[in-house]
């Protein structure tokens, strides 16, 4: 089957072969239908570079036609041509308003039906090359420049976890980050946004990233990096471009910071948050900027939020910009919520959005977080295998999560007396009321549920899970079975039982 060429539309038949001898000689594919309905089909099989529409045809009409084509998206960017006779004047004006590119009068020389459709074929493959080059650079740049995967393994080497957003306001972000291996004892962070968009910030983009891999084993202090980055630049770019940006040497207990025209980090320490305030010019304006180093000590549970200035200033439609205050706010109460930095980027995401809405950005957002995992994870619990040890946990957990969390008090007592009975189960049957066992409790708390993993460490045993809830008279099961019902997985008959509990957080959803 071939793709692309052209696609003549036009009922008379005589037209369909003549036009089809002419346009032979563009050396693409010619194809011709004889109605709208034809022509629909038809596109979408073929992909055709121009479509020539005759004004007048049966079955769907032109406009029909044309609205159609238009309003899909893998048709709405192929060039129109309408082909008119002398007294549909108003008839091709309203074509080119409906989106027709061009339009010839018939009876037309061959000559100019072969000019118009070489000019716009010609056009098209340019548009193509470009796709094609743009398509390239928004790979090169996922791959290098905005690489998730890459940050969030690197910082993890050193005990981080690390969340992250990018939204470009074109295809191709203006904002970028980029980790730097430097030793077995620290990484750095490159943290950036250029002035501008597309394929030109994505060039300047690369060079800086070329040139930190080039430094990176050399023992260079932050405001050094950016001293060297700054002088590289300085007259390549034009006066009016920039890039703000901000580069970290990050240990597994510290991280010293160097900015450059970047809105100042945020430190959140025991959900007290404070910015790392390092004041620097842009670079790559002025020659002989000199830079300065500020350090931090980063504790377990310590948190570090790097935005760019497209999310505080992204502006509502009474042109209110969204601002560092609703942020940290936004962040305050993600953070009263108990959400991991998974969920509070998206928390803080969905803010902006709401706060915009029906404005669009445009501006590049992009939204980091790091934190600090504690030596014992801040969401897991080692219990002792005692009904007193486990007693103090659901205390605990019922005034420091589940009031937090949810507001009926019908599904809080739920919650906990399931939790209770896993609890209780492992205590019991799995570590059979051995001491020295331990229960280990993980809990992780996104926007939609609040999920408990709960592990002993016995062997195992076989059980039954009823059907329905077993009577008063014979209560044996009943805490199996409501465990089952709660229970996103549950495996009782393997060496430590596991119980995964999921509870949507929604008020009228008891799952």
């Amino acid at each position: 089957m071939n793709e692309g060429g052209i696609l003549l539309v036009d009922d008379n038949l005589v037209t369909r072969e003549v036009c089809k001898n002419v346009l032979s000689k563009l050396n693409v594919p010619v194809h011709c239908v004889a109605d709208g309905e034809e022509c629909l089909e038809k596109v979408f099989s073929i992909k055709p570079d121009l479509i020539l529409l005759d004004i007048r045809i049966p079955t769907r009409n032109s406009f029909n036609t044309l609205q159609r084509l238009q309003e899909n998206q893998n048709s709405c960017d192929i060039p129109v041509i309408i082909l008119s006779s002398d007294s549909e004047v108003d008839s091709v004006v309203k074509a080119l308003s409906m989106g027709a590119r061009d339009y010839l009068k018939k009876p037309f020389a061959a000559k100019e039906l072969l000019a118009r459709c070489h000019n716009v074929l010609r056009n098209r493959q340019a548009k193509k090359r470009i796709a094609d080059d743009l398509a390239a650079g928004i790979a090169i740049q996922k791959k290098f420049l905005t690489n998730d995967s890459g940050i969030i393994s690197a910082f993890a080497n050193f005990g981080y976890q690390a969340a992250l957003f990018n939204k470009p306001s074109a295809n191709v972000s203006g904002d970028f980050y980029y980790p730097v291996a430097i030793n077995a004892d620290s990484m750095g962070f490159f943290f950036a946004d250029t002035c501008g968009h597309g394929l030109s910030a994505a060039l300047i983009s690369m060079r800086i990233i070329g040139m930190l891999s080039t430094l990176r084993h050399a023992t260079h202090t932050p405001e050094l990096y950016l001293q060297i980055i700054n002088e590289d630049l300085c007259g390549l770019l034009p006066m009016e471009r920039f890039i703000a940006a901000s580069y970290c040497t990050v240990t597994a207990s510290s991280l010293t910071l160097a900015n450059a025209g970047q809105p100042h980090p945020l430190h959140i320490q025991k959900e007290q948050i404070e910015e790392i305030e390092v004041k620097g010019y842009p670079v790559g304006q002025f020659l002989g900027r000199t830079f300065t180093n500020k350090s931090i000590q980063i504790k377990g549970g310590d948190k570090i939020v790097f935005y760019t200035d497209g999310l505080t200033e992204a502006e509502n439609q009474l042109e209110e910009c969204y601002s560092k205050e609703r942020l940290i706010q936004a962040l305050e109460n993600g953070l009263d919520m108990g959400l991991n930095i998974n969920a509070l980027v998206e928390f803080v995401i969905n803010d902006v959005f709401l706060f915009c809405d029906p404005m669009v950005p445009d501006d590049d957002i992009t939204l980091v977080i790091i934190e600090k995992k504690c030596s014992q994870s801040g969401n897991t619990r080692t219990l002792a295998n005692t009904q007193e040890a486990i007693g103090e946990f659901l205390e605990n957990f019922r005034n420091l999560i589940l009031h937090r969390l949810f507001q009926d008090t019908r599904k809080k007592e739920q919650i906990e007396y399931v939790l209770m009975e896993a609890l209780d189960n492992a205590w019991e049957h799995g570590n059979k009321k051995n001491a020295s066992m331990k229960i280990i409790v993980d809990w992780t708390i996104t926007l939609d549920f609040l999920t408990i993993f709960i592990k002993d460490e016995g062997e195992g045993f076989h059980h039954t899970i009823p059907y329905t809830m077993p009577p008063d008279t014979n209560p044996r099961g009943r805490g199996l079975f409501t465990m089952n019902e709660f229970a996103e997985a549950i495996s009782f008959n393997s060496s430590g039982n596991q119980i995964t509990l999921r509870i949507a957080r929604g008020e009228d959803n008891d799952e």
